[in-house]
């Protein structure tokens, strides 16, 4: 047994420890012993506690400056120019300083095979944006260039390497065979491509 005294120092700071925090529904009063002031905090719902980590803006009490504000999911970005769909565009055509059209895509296609539209003739979308050239329109011009193909057939003709490169296999095989049929299909062909009259394997003209 101690000192009366010391044992009324002993329980009076244990009661205050007990009763140095005090629960009354979703807030939490915490007592200052030094200044005798009670503070409260409120943190939420007692019966649904936070998840660890989280903070008190993010359960409902005070907004906390340090916190970050939640990233926003980027955004996907618009669909492209309307030519990039040309079935379902029209086009203005520049002629000899004159705009002609609007001229709807199948149109175009027609003029192209038909040789009344070139691959450098200026065109541009009536979806707005300025002019480019015609060959640049998908699907209206075969992806094979036309210089490299006369190339092709005057210099390996013969071996059928300009139809290889249109896409053309059977006749190029067939051109191999025979050796451009000793020499005057090769002249054939050549004489074709310098006018235009010879199309890729899609039967779209070159450019």
């Amino acid at each position: 047994m101690g000192h009366p005294v010391v044992n009324r120092v002993v329980c009076r700071s244990l009661a205050r420890f007990v009763l140095g925090v005090q629960t009354h529904g979703a807030t939490t009063r915490f007592r200052d012993e030094t200044v005798g002031s009670v503070r409260d905090v409120t943190y939420g719902d007692p019966h649904n506690p936070p998840d660890e980590g989280s903070t008190m803006s993010s359960y409902g009490g005070t907004p906390n400056p340090n916190e970050p504000y939640p990233q926003q999911p980027p955004q996907q970005p618009g669909p492209g120019p309307a030519w990039g769909a040309p079935a379902q565009d029209s086009f203005f055509i520049m002629n000899m300083g004159q705009e002609q059209g609007p001229v709807p895509y199948a149109q175009l296609q027609q003029l192209a095979a038909t040789g009344a539209l070139k691959g450098d003739t200026a065109v541009r979308s009536v979806s707005g944006g300025g002019y480019f050239p015609a060959k640049q329109v998908p699907g209206v011009f075969s992806s094979k260039d036309w210089m490299t193909a006369v190339l092709l057939s005057f210099f390996l003709g013969s071996l059928g390497v300009d139809r290889f490169y249109l896409g053309q296999i059977g006749l190029g095989v067939l051109k191999l065979v025979t050796f451009g049929a000793c020499g005057v299909w090769s002249l054939i062909d050549f004489i074709l491509l310098l006018l235009h009259k010879i199309d890729d394997a899609e039967g779209r003209p070159l450019a």
